[in-house]
């Protein structure tokens, strides 16, 4: 089975329905496809304490609640890995190598770690920053 790790915009595309504004793309179908692939088993998908902290975030300030989301998570099964210190310190090589941001070189670095075969990510930039060390990808395109 191919390991997926699973940024946070995907799950934000789903749980907001959000539709690009410029091309009018709804953005959630494709995220939702993916993550159906995942709960099917046709994927293993991975993500990060650090995404989940983003996600409960992003609920806090949108004064939403966050405990559907994260049931949401279980239900799909999704794997949360905590990154550990030899992770952290990759982390911030990436930071600082491949201009990721700290969320981003995180996530890159546990999906390294994890050998997750591809990056799915909504995030032009990431994409193209890591471009060569993985396979990152819209979700439309797995």
């Amino acid at each position: 089975m191919i390991n997926a790790y699973v940024d946070t915009n995907i799950f934000l595309n789903v749980w907001n329905e959000e539709i690009d504004p410029k091309s009018g793309k709804e953005l959630w179908r494709g995220s939702k496809g993916f993550l159906n692939k995942i709960e099917k088993g046709e994927y293993e998908g991975i993500t990060s304490i650090t995404t989940l902290m983003e996600i409960v975030h992003v609920f806090k300030v949108g004064e939403k609640d966050y405990n559907e989301a994260l049931k949401d998570l279980r239900k799909l099964g999704i794997r949360i890995l905590v990154p550990d210190s030899w992770t952290m310190i990759k982390a911030f090589e990436y930071e600082i190598e491949h201009d990721l941001d700290p969320y981003d070189s995180i996530a890159f670095a546990v999906a390294e770690s994890a050998g997750s075969e591809i990056f799915v990510t909504r995030d032009g930039k990431l994409r193209r920053n890591i471009r060569g060390l993985i396979r990152a990808v819209e979700p439309e395109e797995v």
